[in-house]
């Protein structure tokens, strides 16, 4: 017997601090107003943590967790904020490790036969002499490549908010963002999480299946929130098996392995070496 409760659509999601619910009156996680975009018959579950990485959700049981998450629920992951930060031991994993913490979590996913949006990590808004810095090192490049290589829905949200960031005053940056270190290490404000939450919402209306089944109508986001001001200019990639159209600098595709079920191992040996000689890590 299948309660009301199991057979409703199930949304999971699992990140750090700028995805996780808040914890006070003045920062925020993209996440929690996400929730506000879903049909009223979803349920959506925040899993995220703050100061968490990859490496600690693999260390806790994450392979796990996301093995015994409900078949064919959408699950959304972002992490690599924290994975790079040498300095935490608890929180950083080579590049090479994330690529195989990554490759872990999507076995497991695709094995239990669910919809995986894999999300770059958020662009750091670090300053030099005026000039915005990637300082990702190479990590949402990583989340790129896995996402093209199981495929599945990528929104690249280090894109999106690099070219965001890149629209407003440097001055105006602690509007949106509470906290960013050296290590970049991100806490939103509540207005950023807004921002990103938007984001991340259209970029959802962009999967064909995710915008039937799990989001609210469009034409009741635009009226309810006004949307149009965060498009997303193509940085949804969803994965499929067809014909790629072209939108701006990404690819939209229609169809998903994670809804179709390819059991991972059946894709053969994921290889962590080739992913890396790929984006130019490691090596002579």
């Amino acid at each position: 017997i299948i309660s009301v409760l199991e057979a409703k659509p199930r949304v999971f999601l699992y990140g750090d601090a700028s995805v996780a619910n808040s914890l006070d009156s003045l920062t925020g996680g993209w996440g929690e107003v996400l929730a506000d975009y879903m049909a009223e018959k979803v349920l959506l579950q925040n899993n995220a943590q703050p100061a968490t990485s990859l490496k600690m959700f693999i260390d806790n049981d994450g392979v796990k967790q996301i093995s015994d998450l409900p078949s064919k629920s959408v699950v959304i992951l972002q992490f690599g904020n924290n994975d790079l930060n040498e300095l935490n031991k608890n929180h950083y994993s080579t590049l090479d490790d994330f690529i195989r913490q990554m490759d872990e979590l999507m076995k497991a996913a695709l094995k239990n036969k669910l919809h995986v949006v894999l999300c770059t990590p958020l662009a750091c808004p670090y300053y030099f002499e005026g000039r915005l810095i990637d300082r990702l090192g190479g990590y949402d490049d990583a989340v790129r490549r896995v996402a093209e290589y199981y495929k599945v829905s990528l929104i690249d949200l280090q894109n999106l908010t690099h070219n965001w960031l890149l629209s407003i005053p440097e001055e105006q940056v602690q509007m949106y963002y509470a906290e960013a270190d050296e290590n970049n290490a991100i806490l939103l404000t509540k207005d950023g999480a807004s921002e990103v939450a938007k984001m991340v919402r259209d970029a959802m209306l962009k999967d064909k299946k995710l915008a039937k089944e799990y989001m609210k109508n469009a034409e009741d986001i635009m009226t309810l929130y006004g949307g149009g001001d965060a498009l997303v200019q193509g940085a949804l990639h969803v994965g499929g098996h067809g014909d790629g159209i072209a939108i701006g600098m990404g690819i939209l595709r229609s169809g998903g392995a994670g809804i179709d079920g390819v059991a991972a191992d059946g894709a053969g040996t994921f290889l962590a070496a080739a992913i890396s000689g790929a984006i130019g890590i490691g090596g002579d």
